[in-house]
């Protein structure tokens, strides 16, 4: 058993709902899976968009 104690940030690095998507979707192919992905990494580049 491997007791390791990582950061917040490489846990959601290892972790993040995109990886996850990637992981058990067919990213290529499914649309769900394009959009869980584009969501959750939109979600870190939503502070530096430009307001319409």
């Amino acid at each position: 058993m491997n007791n390791t104690m990582v950061s917040k940030f490489d846990l959601y690095r290892m972790y993040s709902l995109g990886s996850i998507a990637a992981k058990n979707f067919d990213l290529e192919n499914d649309e769900y899976a394009q959009k869980l992905s584009d969501s959750y990494s939109g979600a870190f580049d939503y502070h530096s968009m430009p307001e319409v």
